[in-house]
This record gives C-alpha cells, sequence and structure tokens, in this order.
C-alpha cells in the first residue's frame, strides 16, 4: 500500500476525497486499479473481462459511490466498503473491501486518509468490527493496517485476514463527512 519516496511525486498537490459512481470514471478506476496491483499481480483480478466484471461486482455492492481520491483532478485512487460481510456469523462486520492507491501517489498518506475514511464510515453504521483481507506479501499494506489497529485474525498461505475492534477506534478516526479535501505535500506530511 504505502511506497518509498522513490515511488512518489515531489508534491502531487491538492487531494479531494469524495464519493463517486464507478460508470462515471470506471476507465480511470480500472488504470489506477491495473497500475496498483502491478507490484502484486497474483492478487489482482486479471484480464479485462476478469476486471471489469469485479468492478460491476463492487459497484452492484455499493451502488451509492466509491470513496474516489483526485490529484489535481486525476484519480489516484479509492476505497471500497462492504457493510454486511460475511465473515462472523454473529454480528455484522464492516470491512474494509478495496483500497488502492496508484504507485504515484504514496508516500503522502493517501492510503491513511482512504482508510480513515472507510473506518468512519463503517463505525457510524454501527459495525464493532471491521475486517479485510490482504496479500500475504504485501508488507506494506500490512504494516499500514496494523498500524491503524488491525489484529491478525487468519492466514490461509495467500491471504491475511484482519480484524479491527472498533471500540479501540478513538476520535482520531472520526471525519464528519466522505468528502475530504487537503493539501498532498511532503512539508505537510512529515509535520
Amino acid at each position: 500500500m504505502m511506497g518509498t519516496d522513490e515511488d512518489s511525486p515531489a508534491d502531487p498537490g491538492k487531494c479531494i476525497i469524495t464519493r463517486r459512481k464507478p460508470e462515471e470514471i470506471k476507465e480511470e478506476l480500472q488504470a489506477v486499479y491495473e497500475e496498483a496491483y502491478s507490484r502484486y499481480p497474483q492478487y489482482a483480478e486479471r484480464g479485462d473481462r476478469c476486471v471489469e466484471s469485479y468492478f460491476n461486482r463492487l459497484e452492484r455492492m455499493r451502488p451509492e459511490g466509491f470513496l474516489v481520491a483526485t490529484v489535481d483532478d486525476e484519480v489516484m485512487g479509492f476505497a471500497v466498503e462492504d457493510l454486511n460481510w460475511k465473515m462472523f456469523d454473529s454480528e455484522p462486520v464492516g470491512e474494509v473491501m478495496e483500497l488502492v492507491v496508484s504507485p504515484r501517489a504514496r508516500g503522502h498518506g493517501l492510503g491513511k486518509k482512504l482508510l480513515r475514511l472507510l473506518i468512519n464510515i463503517l463505525n457510524k453504521h454501527g459495525r464493532k468490527k471491521i475486517g479485510l483481507e490482504v496479500g500475504g506479501n504485501n508488507k506494506e499494506a500490512i504494516k499500514l493496517y496494523q498500524n491503524h489497529g488491525f489484529e491478525y485474525f487468519d492466514d490461509d498461505g495467500t491471504w491475511i485476514c484482519m480484524v479491527l475492534d472498533s471500540e479501540k477506534v478513538d476520535t482520531f478516526y472520526q471525519v464528519e463527512t466522505p468528502v475530504y479535501e487537503f493539501s498532498h505535500s511532503k512539508k505537510q506530511h512529515e509535520r
């Protein structure tokens, strides 16, 4: 998830995160998806038809739209949550279904911003647990999730399942609206 400074532009500019309907920007979303998963192709949907089918499924799950991050009007990342993941039988679990950041925008906190918004949204929908699956070799993403309180739950050798007990989430994650604007400069990131 979070790349090195070598992967990142010096000052990627102004970032805005809003809800967007995928059909409006499907080609841009797919391009960012393919670019982001190029380092870990074993975890990605492969082939145009499979990627398109995957996006159609995500769109059916979240018809109100994805959280989409644009930097200077260019799509640089997106995130999708699922309110009713079937991880536990006894209670509804929120899921971080997808969190994708272009390698060109990594290292400036964009993944953190998207993740915090997802956690906030899922908490507002009353989810006491939030889960996700991450590729076992994607050490950057695993570290991001661990830094936000997610803990290992299960590992099938390919995917690691991680869970966040939302009672551990403090007001640090509380954002009033899923529309977020911030300057994405390196100076601000280092503060």
